[in-house]
């Protein structure tokens, strides 16, 4: 589904190349052609896409001579490692055309005009025209990658970390994989220094291209119930539809158990009016499921009672979290993609994003001030209970002005209901 903020993430492909030397980028041709008549053409890659768009619009250097091998063909060469220059002139190419079609080359200089273009646009690449020439003609890392595609979107050079953090914002990339055969969407987990391989390199800018495309569409207004939390919705249909689940989900759960049974209920209720649980592992009475249940109790609730709520606040709010754990949102594809709680409540596809959205919608309609913060490559929500902002799932504490100055790429996803 080709739309804003829902724009697919792609896992990179990566490789340990070294770099490629082109003489002054004249080993490719940018012809426009159908890329599935190339003799490397894969149609179950992963940027095969993004080849046929780049190829087709004559963006995307290819080769008659194999780059490695020599031998003659067409060739779009997908595992070699994709070079600054090579990077820079699809890009502009692709997204600043009439710039890059008005500007007069430099003659003997490689890629002179994608360089003129990218520093108009304040891209922060190694190279100049006059300086690091050799960085011009070599594969760039996935750190130089992500500071340049960050840069071209701000129009100015930023951080390593703020470049990286955009990477996934956008849903341009993922981590890479970990021995659990996750893709973790953290600073670590990002692989700054290894190197891009063209494939996935162009496979890359083509989500930046459709990320920058979508993302200047006007956004229909949509007419909201509480405070301007949308919930990630993209049009008043999609939020009209989540808040009618929501609406259904909420039916009787003032009347309804915040505990999973009547002893477990009633241990929670007998703890709160100051109950302790019995600790004495010889008692025949430890065991027992009442005493458990006073054992869990101090555990879920200690936050709570300590936090000066009131017993039915506190009975009030962990009804809804009852609620919050058995509506069906579906499975999370584990691609970073589902932001929404349209996607989460009616496509079945989630991930914290998404998760937050539906928690913060049913909060709301329960008079909750709710908000959703989010880090690098984690989505959360958040709560104010007791004049605090806490964590809806640990429930501890969270100073929420971090967020408000992006203290180490904290950001606020959703303002506050209510204000802060």
């Amino acid at each position: 589904m080709k739309r804003h903020e829902r724009i697919g993430a792609f896992l990179i492909g990566t490789v340990l190349a070294s770099s490629i030397a082109l003489p002054h980028g004249d080993a490719a041709s940018f012809e426009q052609n159908d890329a599935r008549t190339y003799d490397d053409y894969d149609a179950k890659a992963s940027w095969a896409s993004a080849m046929r768009y780049f190829v087709g619009k004559g963006q995307i250097n290819t080769y008659v001579s194999h780059p490695k091998t020599g031998k003659q063909g067409h060739w779009l060469h997908p595992d070699g490692g994709l070079t600054e220059g090579q990077l820079l002139t699809t890009l502009t190419k692709s997204l600043y055309a009439k710039e890059y079609n008005q500007t007069k080359p430099t003659k003997g200089v490689a890629y002179s005009v994608a360089y003129k273009v990218a520093a108009k646009h304040g891209l922060d690449t190694k190279a100049t025209l006059t300086k690091g020439r050799d960085q011009a003609t070599k594969a760039v890392s996935r750190g130089q990658y992500a500071k340049i595609i960050a840069s071209a979107f701000y129009n100015k050079k930023v951080s390593q970390d703020d470049a990286i953090f955009f990477m996934y914002e956008a849903r341009i990339t993922k981590g890479l994989k970990n021995k659990e055969g996750f893709y973790p969407r953290s600073y670590s987990s990002y692989g700054k220094n290894y190197k891009v391989d063209r494939g996935s390199g162009f496979e890359m800018l083509k989500t930046y291209r459709d990320y920058v495309l979508q993302a200047a569409k006007p956004k229909p207004k949509i007419k909201t119930l509480y405070g301007k939390h949308d919930y990630g919705s993209l049009d008043q249909k999609e939020y009209d539809a989540v808040v009618k689940i929501a609406k259904s989900a909420l039916i009787g759960v003032e009347d309804g158990p915040y505990a999973q049974s009547p002893i477990t209920e009633k241990a929670y209720a007998d703890f709160l009016d100051g109950a302790k649980p019995n600790t004495d592992r010889s008692d025949p009475d430890f065991r027992s499921d009442y005493n458990m249940s006073l054992l869990y109790a101090v555990s879920n609730l200690s936050e709570f009672k300590d936090s000066g709520m009131s017993k039915s606040e506190i009975i009030s709010f962990w009804k809804i979290r009852q609620v919050i754990g058995t509506i069906d949102t579906g499975e999370d594809p584990e691609t970073g993609v589902p932001r929404s709680a349209y996607d989460a409540l009616v496509l079945k596809t989630t991930d914290c994003d998404a998760d937050s959205q539906v928690e913060n919608l049913l909060l709301d309609m329960m008079g909750y001030n709710t908000a959703v913060l989010g880090r690098p490559g984690h989505a959360f929500p958040v709560v104010k209970l007791g004049g605090e902002w806490r964590n809806t799932a640990t429930f501890r504490k969270v100073n929420i002005n971090d967020y408000k100055m992006h203290v180490g790429g904290e950001r606020v996803i959703s303002a506050p209901t209510k204000g802060y």
